[in-house]
């Protein structure tokens, strides 16, 4: 029996990105939760995490990833007399260790899950599966292959068509994002596979490579057979795949958008948030990938409208089902996510001065919060060392 004592429902907020942490915070806490965060990073950080210093945490704890069995643990001591406390991942790795450990924590805790059962949200993660679900909901998804480990090397299908797109086959499969890439030719695409196949030998998605127009994320709650998806939020910019400015909309303006991914959700039988992915491409709406959690963007985009997150604690916490009338129709606001403009600050992608502007000319933000102002103070606080964090990446070019 847990030594944690707490009042108030504890919410425990996992994974090893801190802007995605951070958001989860806020939701559980405006929805009357005290946090509990675990950072999962593969090392400690040096810094104490900026997250933690939210006026909602009550509690702060390391496990490295992928120490599965120590998340678990640490997980399992927090087991209440009370009410039972909601587990939030924020990343694959912490959704795919919840799920895989299903029969041992739900008696005790309230969580995301697929009917109940241990496993089902990994086999969700299924890009070639995700696609199959889209294709029944009958959206529009690009031509795939599949290229298997064999003999000490990728087996490449025949008829692929180039110029083409590799992918991780499972969402949980990060560490291979740096090989997300356009190939024109075999001889390309034998060179990724070749690279590779130094360090993972699982399956390897490849796709009909698109140009695109437009890109789209949209968050959502999912509850089986019902889903409440208020907005979605066009990417004007974004670095590595996660938007860096954009313009939130009602989901209403694109009416064929909802109508899908109602239908898709209600396939995937899932209860919990999601985070889909979208594209415009000659023309016609594409469905890319579906995130059985919300990514770093997530809080902010749908606080703006209505706390999702916070519904769906509501709801896990016994307190109703979330309300079908949430706001149709509202202003569209621009959306910046201060850590993803750094990042491009410091890689040389925008100057300062576009760093800092779009920031100032933004609506709402992934860290910037009024009503908890802590983080983003000691976020602010780091730019006085970006001058010193780009002479040294110039050193170091310069030294290589």
């Amino acid at each position: 029996m847990s030594s944690h004592i707490h009042k108030k429902p504890i919410a425990i907020v996992m994974g090893r990105n801190y802007t995605s942490r951070l958001g989860m915070i806020r939701a559980a806490g405006t929805a009357g939760c005290d946090v509990v965060v675990i950072q999962t990073e593969h090392k400690k950080p040096l810094l104490r995490p900026i997250d933690s210093r939210s006026k909602y945490v009550v509690a702060r704890q390391y496990i490295p990833e992928p120490d599965r069995e120590g998340l678990i643990r640490l997980i399992q001591s927090y087991k209440s007399d009370g009410d039972k406390p909601v587990l939030l991942p924020t990343d694959d790795y912490t959704a795919a260790t919840i799920d895989m450990n299903l029969d041992s924590l739900r008696d005790d805790f309230l969580l995301p899950h697929v009917n109940n059962e241990q496993g089902a949200v990994v086999r969700l993660m299924d890009k070639s599966l995700q696609k199959k679900i889209a294709l029944e909901a009958g959206m529009n998804v690009a031509r795939e292959w599949i290229c298997e480990w064999h003999d000490d090397h990728y087996v490449i299908p025949s008829d692929v068509s180039y110029p083409c797109f590799t992918k991780p086959q499972l969402s949980s499969q990060g560490h291979l994002k740096r090989y997300q890439k356009k190939c024109n030719t075999p001889l390309e695409l034998e060179g990724l596979l070749h690279s590779v196949g130094k360090v993972f030998h699982g399956p390897i998605l490849v796709e009909d490579y698109h140009e695109i127009s437009r890109e789209f994320a949209v968050v959502g709650l999912s509850l089986k057979d019902y889903s409440l998806i208020p907005s979605v939020i066009e990417m004007k910019d974004s670095f590595h795949g996660i938007t860096a400015l954009g313009t939130l909309m009602p989901i209403s303006r694109i009416p064929s958008m909802k109508e899908f991914l109602s239908d898709f959700m209600r396939r995937s039988q899932l209860t919990g948030l999601f985070d889909i992915d979208m594209y415009e491409s000659g023309g016609k709406l594409y469905f890319n990938e579906l995130n059985v959690r919300f990514g770093a963007n997530g809080f902010a985009l749908s606080n703006s409208v209505v706390n999702l997150p916070g519904l769906f604690l509501h709801y896990l916490l016994g307190h109703g089902h979330p309300a079908a009338n949430s706001p149709q129709s509202f202003d569209c606001l621009t959306f910046a996510n201060e850590n993803i403009l750094r990042q491009m600050y410091y890689e040389g992608l925008i100057t300062y001065k576009q760093y800092r502007l779009s920031q100032q000319s933004a609506n709402t933000y992934a860290i910037k919060n009024q009503t908890d102002k802590l983080p983003y103070c000691f976020f602010r606080s780091m730019d006085c060392v970006l001058p010193l964090v780009l002479l040294l990446k110039k050193l170091k070019k310069f030294i290589h």
